[in-house]
């Protein structure tokens, strides 16, 4: 009859929905049928990283069960490490203590490790990228990565990218980058955090997400690749500031200006040298809560404490506190301050200044608080619109107190949005909230931010209603 026949079109509507659903996946896995994962390093963050998407792989749909696990080959007492850790399925060098699930296989052949991936997870430090890039072939067509290495590098011009250093060498390969308040030990033990997937490519960044995110493991994603980086390079370089903090004995409000006033820096930066950094980025978990996590624990804080206490040079408390691990804050900061000193901006950056000064030209620890420039002169207000991301000031570049051009570079809403609570805003303008709901939270599909928007002062003011009188008796 026709109530069946209509039944029928409707199921068969559906089934061509879920086939165009399924071959489109498909497209973007270069034609195969699940996700294949491959992790590209096995140190302490590899290794935690590995735990969590070996777990998620199994319980979610879409995704090969096999994760390959890159490993530098190493002796252990006498035995491969891929072997302990292919047997007893536990990273006994960089993460012991912590079992992963069967399916992380740990290959020390790099090229067979990417055979067929679909999705690449770059953990490493990045001095070894131009080395292993070349040995990384035969991934499927559309194969795409994600770097979780904090760091960047410098050229005379500014500063690279990690996450483009490894598109060129991949011959344009998209890659995104997840950087967030992950201490990898607590990572690894299921303690509750957060982290941050930057995209470029919205459908990367949603596949990514779905790889990580767990209920311990709660990932976000933003379309800014550039700002989540440099949150995740540069905020190793304001910890080492917290670590001369803690090694001088100071407590905790001279290590909250601190991190206040390196994420000011952080963001002024990221805005200095990129377009399209978004003022969100530094309040997400790859800002503001990665700072505070690094400058309260972390490799960075600890060696710059025994440095601050006068326990060696970097060399030799890397060495002996690290267990092999890398110190990234100070070779960023070296970097930081070559480019600020060919671009003359070093008066702009009073803490990543007296962080190298303490650190490289034998200034005093005590210096750390020498910072009466941290705060500048707010800049004139512009009128700023909710759609606009980059906004040219009044100030024009060159001009008297502005000799370098970066406050006309920089622009205005990063002065507004960074301006510490004790200072009121200009008479000329106010801030008001507006209720227009923007991007919700990427994994909490209710939540809702709200824009602000300058009024001019002439508007009248909103007054609240009178409140009824109270009856007497």
């Amino acid at each position: 009859d026709e109530s069946s026949a209509s039944a029928m079109r409707f199921i068969g509507a559906l089934l061509l929905v879920a086939s165009a659903s399924a071959t489109q996946l498909q497209h973007l896995r270069g034609g195969q049928s699940k996700e294949k994962v491959a992790i590209i390093g096995s140190g302490n963050w590899g290794s935690a990283i590995a735990k969590i998407i070996g777990r998620n792989v199994l319980s979610k749909d879409g995704f090969d069960d096999e994760v390959r696990m890159w490993v530098f080959e190493e002796q252990v007492d006498g035995r491969n490490l891929t072997e302990i850790i292919n047997s007893e399925h536990e990273n006994v060098k960089y993460l012991k203590g912590i079992k992963f699930t069967e399916n992380v296989v740990a290959d020390p052949d790099l090229t067979n490790a990417c055979q067929g991936a679909t999705m690449l997870v770059f953990v490493l430090p990045h001095q070894f990228l131009g080395r292993i890039c070349p040995k990384m072939t035969g991934m499927a067509p559309g194969c795409r990565a994600i770097s979780l290495i904090k760091g960047i590098e410098f050229s005379d011009e500014g500063p690279i990218l990690i996450s483009n250093m490894i598109k060129e060498a991949m011959s344009g390969m998209d890659v995104s980058v997840l950087m967030g308040a992950n201490v990898a030990n607590e990572v690894a033990r299921d303690e509750f955090c957060e982290s941050t997937v930057g995209f470029k490519e919205a459908s990367n960044g949603a596949a990514f997400q779905e790889m990580l995110d767990c209920a311990t493991f709660r990932v976000g994603k933003i379309g800014d690749v550039a700002g989540v980086e440099l949150c995740g390079a540069l905020k190793n370089v304001v910890a080492l500031g917290a670590g001369f903090c803690d090694g001088l004995g100071l407590g905790g409000n001279t290590k909250a200006a601190i991190i206040r006033i390196g994420l000011k820096e952080t963001a002024k930066f990221a805005k200095m040298f990129f377009d399209g950094i978004l003022d969100e980025t530094f309040m997400e978990s790859c800002g503001l809560a990665d700072l505070v996590t690094t400058c309260y624990g972390g490799r960075n804080r600890k060696c710059a404490e025994a440095f601050a206490q006068k326990k060696g040079t970097w060399d030799a408390i890397e060495a002996d506190l690290l267990d092999g691990q890398k110190l990234q804050g100070t070779i960023t900061a070296k970097d930081v301050m070559v480019v600020l000193k060919a671009k003359g901006l070093v008066d702009e950056f009073p803490l990543f200044s007296r962080i190298h000064a303490i650190a490289f030209e034998g200034a005093p620890t005590e210096s750390i608080i020498d910072l009466e420039h941290a705060t500048p002169t707010p800049l004139p207000p512009t009128p700023i619109h909710t759609s606009s991301r980059r906004l040219t000031p009044g100030l024009p570049a060159g001009r008297a107190g502005d000799p370098s051009g970066v406050r006309a570079t920089l622009g205005a809403p990063l002065d507004l949005v960074f301006r510490p609570a004790w200072l009121p805003y200009p008479p000329s303008a106010r801030l008001r909230a507006s209720p227009t709901p923007t991007r919700p939270h990427a994994y909490s599909p209710h939540a809702r931010t709200h824009t602000h928007t300058f009024v001019s002062p002439k508007s009248p003011p909103r007054r609240a209603p009178a409140r009824p009188a109270r009856a007497e008796g």
